[in-house]
């Protein structure tokens, strides 16, 4: 395809991606600006990944630098063609986006107050739970039971009085460094918006309100731990960069036994019997839990704080089921933390610490051998070489050898963008380097 050719089909798809009226010339700010939301990059890259015939892993991109006009694809695309594909129709989700676009509006982005709570519990009716109830539980929960809900904050999009959109940062604290230093540090989650709101520019609007108004924040950096595919690309182009992925392992048992025995087995396998009747339900000991981090010590990564109240408070989601392996006796010298989805078909260990490797490896023998889980998972992107070792001998596998198998990214970003210096921690040390992180499933929502 030649170049004018290739250029006015661009510009003619990103018409159709963009519901906001704008006189497209080749230079034209496209992300930088907002025009194109987290649904029209979705599409950019898949238009793409169609002209240069390669899949594009969106953290190796900066789609500022990259994509921020039609000039700057199109130069994107000559770099990076392997081979020219046959020119195809409008993607299909670009064409189905098309095909419901409205008019620009007019949205207002407040603050949250507790006077939107039952407005926010029905809105996230959308991601949460259909129980509005269950949902309240949830936000007083995460924002206003937290131990640092002081430094969490929630904004709101209104379309007239009609709350349409939502975005909240909950509060946390991290640790890093030798001697470690702690600091606030705000977690974007909670993102949602109406069926009738999307794909007009909304996120970006959102996003906008909520950095301005951080800037009076305790907190100088952001982070995102469990966002989707489209919210990962909004994020990118508004400035975040990625800290490293999740990388997750794991271990599959399929046994095939006859009849009703089968079907009770399978039921099982959707939650904590099997574990319970042979460990006991257990409860957390926030206490024994929070000495024995400290007696272990600290390496200097960044990690959240896990103190008494951190893990007292944990444990609560009310959106989740916990059971916990001890080592040791009053003073523990190891534990491992097992997480379920209340009726949920899969199973996590979202925490593991232990004094040595030999404590490491009996607790998850015990947690393999005890649950007998249809599907245990863990986060390995801090694990070290022994511990990979440990889980590959329990038949723990990547589920395949594509990019998606490296796991959701994490996301960092300054509250105030500002110089390369920025990145860096107290210590020297490049912050978006992943090594200089320890990051489990228990850190973020997905625990």
């Amino acid at each position: 395809m030649t170049g004018v050719l290739l250029r006015d089909e661009l510009a003619g798809l990103i018409k159709t991606w963009s519901s906001v009226p704008l006189s497209l010339e080749d230079d034209t700010s496209l992300i930088g600006s907002g025009v194109l939301d987290s649904l029209a990059l979705f599409n950019l890259i898949l238009w793409i990944e169609q002209k240069t015939g390669r899949s594009i892993e969106p953290t190796s991109v900066n789609p500022v630098a990259e994509w921020d006009s039609i000039t700057r694809i199109l130069q994107y695309v000559q770099d990076s063609t392997v081979i020219e594909q046959p020119r195809a129709a409008v993607p299909s989700s670009a064409a189905a986006s098309s095909e419901h676009q409205a008019p620009q509006r007019e949205y207002r982005v407040v603050r949250y107050t507790p006077d939107h709570k039952h407005a926010v519990a029905e809105l996230q009716t959308g991601l949460w739970s259909k129980n509005p109830g269950r949902n309240l539980q949830y936000l007083e929960w995460k924002y206003e039971h937290n131990p640092y809900a002081t430094e969490g904050r929630i904004y709101l999009a209104f379309d007239n009085d009609a709350l349409v959109g939502m975005r909240g940062f909950y509060g946390s604290r991290w640790e890093g460094g030798v001697p470690a230093r702690q600091v606030p540090v705000l977690v974007a989650d909670d993102l949602i918006l109406g069926e009738h709101h999307r794909n007009r520019g909304l996120v970006t609007q959102i996003m906008q309100a909520a950095f301005e108004d951080l800037r009076d924040s305790s907190a100088r950096f952001v982070l995102s731990l469990s966002g989707g595919t489209l919210t990962v690309l909004n994020s990118l182009a508004m400035g975040w960069k990625s800290v490293g992925r999740a990388r997750p392992l794991n271990r599959r048992s399929v046994r095939f036994v006859p009849g009703r025995v089968q079907r009770l087995f399978r039921k099982e396998r959707f939650s904590f019997a099997r574990f319970d009747r042979a460990v006991g339900k257990t409860e957390p000991r926030p206490d024994a839990m929070a000495r024995l981090i400290q007696r272990i010590g600290h390496d200097g990564r960044w990690r959240h704080v896990r103190d008494r109240s951190y893990f007292d408070w944990r444990f609560r989601n009310p959106f989740r089921e916990y059971r916990f392996l001890y080592a040791g006796d009053a003073e523990l010298d190891g534990y491992l933390v097992l997480k379920s989805e209340k009726r949920g078909h899969t199973v996590s260990i979202v925490d593991l610490e232990a004094i040595n490797g030999h404590v490491r490896a009996g607790l998850l023998k015990a947690a393999v051998t005890a649950g007998a889980f249809r599907d245990l998972g863990i986060w390995t992107c801090s694990a070290d070489a022994q511990m990979l070792e440990q889980l590959a001998a329990l038949k723990f596998r990547a589920q395949d050898s594509t990019p998606a198998a490296l796991g959701q990214p994490f996301l960092i970003r300054p509250i105030d963008l500002g110089p390369e210096s920025e990145w860096r921690l107290d210590d020297g040390r490049e912050r978006l380097e992943a090594g200089n992180w320890d990051i489990r499933m228990l850190y973020s929502m997905a625990g």
